[in-house]
């Protein structure tokens, strides 16, 4: 049962990897841009790259509540697969 759950909820725990794997991405390539303005003193340009990294993440991250209805759904039936199983097989 626990395999099952692991592998049918996967799919929530990737987008998270994938969405900050994404932002990382962006923070490199970013990273010169960044410091330069740092050095001059231009908030006002650190702020808006910072703001692009965080954009990037964001756009690919599912909502919270689609995950939780998606994990609800998941451990209901997996649940109802288990108690079937315990039924089905008291006999024998």
């Amino acid at each position: 049962m626990g395999i099952l759950l692991w592998r049918s909820t996967s799919f929530i725990w990737t987008s998270k990897d994938k969405a900050q794997e994404a932002r990382l991405h962006t923070l490199a390539k970013l990273e010169s841009r960044i410091m330069q303005a740092a050095k001059d003193g231009d908030m006002s340009v650190v702020r808006e790259l910072l703001k692009q990294v965080e954009d990037n993440g964001k756009e690919k991250q599912p909502s919270r509540f689609v995950i939780n209805i998606a994990a609800s759904i998941v451990i209901t039936c997996s649940l109802g697969i288990a108690v079937l199983a315990f039924f089905l097989t008291t006999n024998g």
